[in-house]
C-alpha cells in the first residue's frame, strides 16, 4: 500500500502534508522522512500520545475530528492523505468537506480503504470446501452480497466502519470539486505471502482487499 501512496504523492520535500486519522503516526514518519513539513491529526488521545513519543519532534499533532478541523485554516496544506481511516468515518461527506476546506487550490488527497467490492459485511468472505479448512485450495470463491447495504460493523479495538457502494466515495470526490488521477488495486506481494503462509495470504492474491485513490482539487464546489 505504501508504494502506491508515494507514488501518487510523488516528491513531497518541504510540502505542508496533513495525515488524517495518523494513528500511531506511522505514516507521518515516513513522510517526515522524506522532508514534508508533517501535521497528524487523529481523535485518538492514546494514539497522539504514542505518536508524539515515537517519531520525530517536528512533527506536529492535533487531537481531533476530522469532520471538524476547526485547528486548521482554510488552504492551509498541499497534501493530505488518509491510511484506512475514510471507511471509518460516518458522515465521510462532511471529512471530504473538510479536507477540501484545508487543502490549497490544486492539492493533493490520496488515501486508502478497504475495498468496498469485497467487504460487504452481512455477508462476505471465502466459501471453502470443506468449510472449516483454512487451505488455499479449499477455497472456492469470494463471497459478497447485500453490497448496496450502508451498514456499521464493529471490528477488533473498539473500531466502527461503514461499508459504502463504492459510487458514494467517487461521487463525493466528484461533488467537491476534487478530479481522480488514480485508482490502484494493490494486490498481496509474494514476499507477503511467503512470510504469512500460515495466514492462507496467498487466498488473497486472488482479490482486492485495499483500495488507493488520488485526486487533486481541481475547482470551487
Amino acid at each position: 500500500m505504501n508504494p502506491a501512496i508515494f507514488k501518487i504523492l510523488g516528491d513531497v520535500e518541504n510540502k505542508k502534508v496533513l495525515d488524517v486519522g495518523c494513528g500511531n503516526g506511522y505514516f507521518c514518519g515516513l513522510l517526515a522522512a522524506r522532508r514534508a513539513q508533517v501535521t497528524g491529526i487523529d481523535i485518538s488521545k492514546k494514539y497522539i500520545e504514542l505518536a508524539r513519543k515515537n517519531t520525530l519532534p517536528s512533527i506536529a499533532y492535533e487531537i481531533g475530528n476530522i469532520c471538524k478541523m476547526n485547528m486548521f485554516a482554510d488552504d492551509t496544506f498541499d497534501v493530505v492523505v488518509s491510511i484506512n481511516t475514510l471507511m471509518d468515518v460516518l458522515d465521510f461527506e462532511q471529512a471530504i468537506t473538510e479536507i477540501r476546506r484545508v487543502l490549497l487550490p490544486g492539492g493533493i488527497l490520496a488515501f486508502s480503504i478497504t475495498h468496498p467490492c469485497f467487504s460487504s459485511p452481512k455477508v462476505s468472505g471465502w466459501v471453502r470446501k470443506p468449510i472449516d479448512s483454512y487451505r488455499h485450495e479449499d477455497s472456492l470463491y469470494w463471497h459478497v452480497d447485500y453490497y448496496f447495504d450502508k451498514v456499521a460493523e464493529n471490528r477488533p479495538y473498539d473500531i466502527m466502519t461503514i461499508h459504502r457502494p463504492l459510487s458514494e466515495y467517487i461521487q463525493c470526490l466528484v461533488d467537491k470539486g476534487f478530479s481522480m488521477t488514480h485508482f490502484i488495486e494493490p494486490q498481496v506481494s509474494d514476499a507477503i505471502v511467503e512470510k504469512n503462509a500460515r495466514w492462507s495470504w496467498r487466498t488473497h492474491k486472488r482479490i482486492c482487499l485495499l483500495l488507493v485513490i488520488g485526486a487533486r482539487l481541481t475547482c470551487s464546489e
